[in-house]
């Protein structure tokens, strides 16, 4: 099937944080409302949330695991700069790094129970982001 005939669901630009190192994993479970360890093992995108230091709302996010072990994190808020500044923020003995994305790739949504054929650069990730099976297609 070719790109052009897919049926997609726009979706707005997300913000798009990668975390690597060896203790990325961790750092990010204490950042996030998610297990990040189950990443490893499901092959899909999980919801999560970041909070405040008072367990408030801050933003609403998806996590996934690139092909090359690095994680990324996803979110459709606006803020950027604030999103990256909330997870850096408490990033001081961890042996991680944290790089914002946002602009290297562009996504959109494709329904259906199987990952649709891709380019080489890029990639699919199993989501269930409207109540249906589909993908979140990553391109660069």
């Amino acid at each position: 099937m070719n790109p052009t005939d897919w049926k997609r669901l726009p979706l707005p630009s997300p913000v798009l944080i990668e975390a690597r190192g060896p203790d990325a994993v961790r750092y990010l479970n204490g950042q996030l409302t998610q297990d990040v360890r189950l990443l490893a093992s499901c092959g899909k995108a999980l919801p999560a949330c970041v909070t405040d230091a008072k367990g408030r709302l801050q933003f609403r996010v998806y996590i996934h695991a690139a092909a090359d072990g690095a994680i990324r994190v996803s979110c459709e808020h606006e803020g950027a700069k604030e999103l990256f500044a909330r997870l850096d923020r408490y990033l001081i003995a961890d042996d991680a790094t944290l790089e914002d994305i946002s602009t290297a790739w562009t996504r959109f949504h494709v329904t259906g129970s199987e990952p649709p054929p891709l380019p080489e650069s890029a990639y699919s990730i199993s989501l269930n982001r409207i109540g249906i099976e589909g993908w979140d297609v990553w391109l660069p």
